[in-house]
């Protein structure tokens, strides 16, 4: 009995270690639930979780970054991340979608007060009225002097008077014109006698009695004789005699040491300083002569219209003395000199004359025809127009909403802050009319940033 008793404890014992067992394994396993660590080594574990962040653990890194680069041939993978047009050819994008393109937006016009409207035509020219000061054609107009020292012996014309070309005008007396009258005498007289010496032994020579020697001596002396004639000849003609002068003298007419002065044009004697008796020298001026059939009219040009100016321009001509005579010429040439004191260049008209209504002196109108033959041309406002480093003229076109494009010009005619444009507009197009220093800023700074503005 106490046998079996321990037989079954034995075997009680058996089973509740058993049973322990399977309960400590049963709680080992919940615990093992609750913490995937418990019971391991946390190194191992955080070298595990390592291998399962990186998908590539234990493989070779460089063979298969090699393959994906031979997956990627040909794409800038990193060009993908940084720009988002990668794939494409962004160059031939640019050039016709953005070249030479300066983005303002609709906003930056607005603030910038930026002035946007379509061309026009139309023309700035018109006549051009100026004061003009009438003065005698300088191939119309002499002054006459003594050539030499002398006194008035004679008068023979007066203020106002009208004289002929080659008329006297005054007589004067000098010892200079004795002597020189003198001269010309002596080698007139030489001249002859040689002459009349030369003609006889050619004779003789003719007729077999004379020498053929003596004959080419005289001819020799003649020779000598009449350039010494001609000197004396052109003496006298520097004194201002004239040719009349001289034939009287060869005649054999004695002038008694005088030199008549006479006018060298046609015209009307406007200034006569000569006095009967006065002692005269080659400084002094002593007659005025003005030829009114044809006169120059000086007008002077603001330096602000010179450059719409040219020789040729048409101009009508009105006269201020109560006549109401209008003359019609054009502008004969201008001078190539700013005043520096009124800031005009002068323009000189010359004008047919023939009733002599226009005196020298005499204030005028001229009305200068700056419209004819002109055709209408774009009108652009002078500070819309702006200059690159080479001088070249530009304007700012509107190719696209909030975008302007650099368009160069050619301008012409210029007035009241407008400039007329023979070049570079086309109808229809839309242009920077006010705030084109604002774009070329923006320009500016874009160029600085890389040279596109998106």
């Amino acid at each position: 009995m106490k046998l079996r008793f321990q037989k079954i404890n034995l075997k009680v014992l058996f089973f509740a270690m058993i049973g322990i067992s399977l309960i400590g394994y049963v709680g080992g396993s919940f615990a093992v639930d609750d913490d995937p660590h418990a019971g391991h080594d946390h190194a191992k574990v955080e070298e595990y979780e390592a291998e399962e962040l990186d998908p590539h653990a234990g493989h070779d890194h460089g063979s298969e970054e090699a393959e994906e680069a031979d997956s990627h041939a040909g794409n800038d993978h990193e060009a993908e991340e940084v720009d988002p047009h990668a794939g494409h050819d962004h160059g031939v994008d640019e050039a016709n979608d953005h070249a030479g393109v300066i983005h303002i937006g609709m906003q930056g016009i607005k603030e910038a007060g930026i002035v946007v409207e379509r061309v026009k035509k139309g023309t700035l020219k018109s006549n051009l009225n100026l004061p003009g000061t009438v003065l005698p054609h300088p191939n119309g107009e002499g002054l006459v002097g003594a050539l030499i020292e002398g006194r008035i012996k004679a008068l023979y014309a007066d203020y106002g008077d009208y004289v002929e070309a080659g008329e006297a005008l005054c007589m004067i007396e000098s010892p200079t014109v004795g002597e020189a009258e003198a001269a010309f005498a002596i080698s007139m007289a030489e001249y002859t006698f040689i002459k009349s010496d030369h003609i006889r032994h050619q004779q003789l020579v003719q007729e077999g009695i004379g020498s053929q020697k003596e004959v080419l001596e005289l001819k020799m002396q003649l020779d000598m004789v009449q350039n010494t004639l001609k000197s004396a000849e052109n003496t006298l003609m520097a004194l201002g005699f004239s040719m009349s002068d001289i034939e009287k003298l060869r005649s054999g007419q004695q002038t008694a040491g005088v030199v008549t002065l006479r006018s060298p044009i046609s015209g009307s004697v406007v200034n006569r300083e000569a006095r009967l008796g006065m002692k005269v020298n080659p400084d002094m001026d002593l007659f005025h002569i003005v030829n009114n059939s044809r006169v120059r009219v000086q007008v002077n040009i603001p330096e602000h219209e010179i450059q719409n100016i040219i020789p040729g321009m048409d101009v009508q001509v009105s006269s201020l003395n109560g006549t109401g005579n209008v003359l019609f010429a054009s502008i004969d040439r201008i001078s190539g000199m700013i005043s520096e004191d009124t800031r005009t260049v002068t323009a000189f008209v010359d004008i047919s004359n023939p009733k002599k209504n226009l005196l020298p002196g005499a204030y005028v109108t001229v009305n200068i025809d700056m419209d004819k033959g002109s055709e209408e041309a774009f009108l652009v406002p002078v500070e819309s127009v702006i200059c690159d480093e080479h001088g070249d003229k530009l304007v700012y076109v509107e190719v696209e909403p909030g975008g302007f494009g650099e368009r160069e010009i050619e301008t012409g005619y210029s007035k009241g802050g407008w400039y007329e444009v023979s070049e570079g507009l086309m109808m229809g197009e839309r242009i920077v009319m006010k705030g084109a220093f604002a774009i070329k800023s923006e320009a500016g700074k874009s160029e600085f940033h890389g040279g596109c503005s998106h």
